[in-house]
């Protein structure tokens, strides 16, 4: 799994998917510790008019993660979610997804194109998890 990875400082414009992907979606029954996701950082990024092709990809799209941090990135002009996080709707649970903190984020003019979403989306248990101080 992708362990202990910084994503800080960069630009993303005029992409035709997500700016930054982390993790999967099928991966909730992991026990393995070493093949998780998990201790990533994704900070201080600025990313605009992302998914301009693939209309249902985010701004930053991250499966199933623990100990991940998504803090300090400004995020505009999506036709989806800004920033999305966690998968599986419950039905995967529990998973190892626990203890992620998504902070201080920047997130305007979203969803301009499909109807359902959010700035942060964030799906199925994440116990211990920390979703504040976003605009």
């Amino acid at each position: 799994g992708g362990q202990d990875h910084l994503v800080s400082g960069c630009s993303f414009s005029d992409i035709s998917g997500t700016a930054i992907q982390l993790g999967d979606y099928d991966t909730a029954g992991i026990v393995d510790a070493e093949l998780q996701i998990r201790n990533n950082n994704i900070e201080d990024n600025f990313i605009t008019n992302v998914a301009a092709e693939f209309r249902g990809a985010c701004g930053i799209q991250v499966g199933y993660s623990a100990h991940t941090t998504i803090k300090h990135n400004t995020l505009s002009d999506l036709p989806y979610s800004g920033i999305s996080i966690g998968w599986g709707w419950g039905t995967s649970d529990p998973s190892y997804a626990e203890f992620n903190v998504v902070a201080g984020n920047k997130v305007s003019d979203f969803k301009l194109v499909l109807e359902d979403g959010g700035g942060i989306y964030a799906l199925s248990a994440q116990p211990g998890s920390i979703i504040s101080r976003n605009w």
